[in-house]
């Protein structure tokens, strides 16, 4: 499985996060996990593959726990 950031910019704003990092296969399979996760449609969604490098150097930080 590849490592994807999730954007949906439309999202800015509301409680709904804006960045999603999840394992997928393909750009479209991330897609679904998030919108099943969050149950909302962004048309302005999109996706990018992290690189190993970008992998190795994430740090995923919240103030929820």
């Amino acid at each position: 499985m590849k490592l994807y950031l999730v954007i949906r910019p439309s999202m800015k704003g509301t409680p709904i996060p804006v960045y999603n990092y999840t394992f997928a296969e393909t750009e479209e399979e991330a897609f679904k996990k998030v919108r099943l996760k969050w149950g909302e449609y962004d048309s302005d969604i999109r996706a990018k593959e992290l690189s190993q490098k970008e992998t190795d150097e994430i740090v995923i930080s919240t103030n929820i726990f």
